[in-house]
């Protein structure tokens, strides 16, 4: 897919969330692309697959890169570690891949600055919340972290038939939990709702020692985020 016609197409980089869109927003100014970026900011998971290949068809999309955050399920896949999975599963077993050559070019890109893990990631429809939940989903499965939205995405970019790769950034370890209120803090489009998480707080303020934990953990995923964009923007917009 390295030398694909029509360089006009934009690569789509799909986001979760509006923190994630505002860290990799230097790929649009990346100085070495070849091609146009373009967001597509789908909120939280579980998505659908058949609404995301229209999106895809309408944007003329050359490529698409699932880029975000991710949950870590096993021990050594600590916070703000780069992942860039070879495959992407489900929890029925399907496996779905990434385009290989264009994830050897990211990989080659980021390893100067990064060790990149190319564990596999697993994609659910639901926040895995407890570190026993983390646990036992890796031993279900093999995969070292977790999403809510890489395998519909892949999926769609499959029935439009352009190439796929996926690119997070570990959150929360395997040993965090999620606190409640994390669940009120967006709004099912990945908006930021700070009046939501005010008032839980006023009616739970234990979930404040949490709360404070995994935002710390964003800010630190958010920057590694913003270094892979800058860092790899060239190989990421060159499918």
């Amino acid at each position: 897919m390295h030398s694909s016609p029509g360089k006009t197409r934009p690569v789509v980089f799909a986001v979760a969330t509006a923190t994630e869109r505002k860290a990799c927003a230097s790929l649009a100014h990346t100085v070495d692309a070849t091609r146009p970026s373009r967001f597509l900011q789908t909120g939280l998971g579980p998505l659908n697959s058949e609404r995301l290949a229209a999106q895809l068809t309408d944007i003329r999309a050359a490529g698409l890169v699932s880029i975000g955050t991710a949950g870590g399920l096993i021990d050594d896949l600590p916070a703000g570690s780069v992942l860039l999975p070879t495959q992407i599963l489900r929890r029925n077993h399907d496996t779905l891949p990434v385009d290989l050559d264009w994830h050897g070019r990211i990989e080659a890109a980021l390893a100067k600055r990064f060790e990149v893990r190319t564990d596999s990631l697993i994609t659910v429809d639901h926040v895995v919340r407890e570190p026993g939940q983390k646990r036992g989903l890796n031993a279900a499965t093999g995969a070292a972290a977790v999403d809510m939205e890489s395998a519909e995405l892949a999926t769609a970019a499959s029935r439009v038939h352009i190439p796929f790769i996926t690119l997070r950034v570990v959150l929360d370890t395997c040993a965090d939990s999620i606190p409640p209120i994390v669940a009120v803090a967006l709004d099912r489009a990945g908006n930021p709702q700070p009046l939501r998480v005010l008032a839980g707080l006023l009616r739970r303020p234990g979930n404040l020692p949490g709360l404070l934990r995994i935002m710390a953990r964003l800010r630190t995923a958010a920057g590694v985020l913003r270094q892979v964009c800058r860092d790899g923007g060239g190989a990421l917009l060159d499918p």
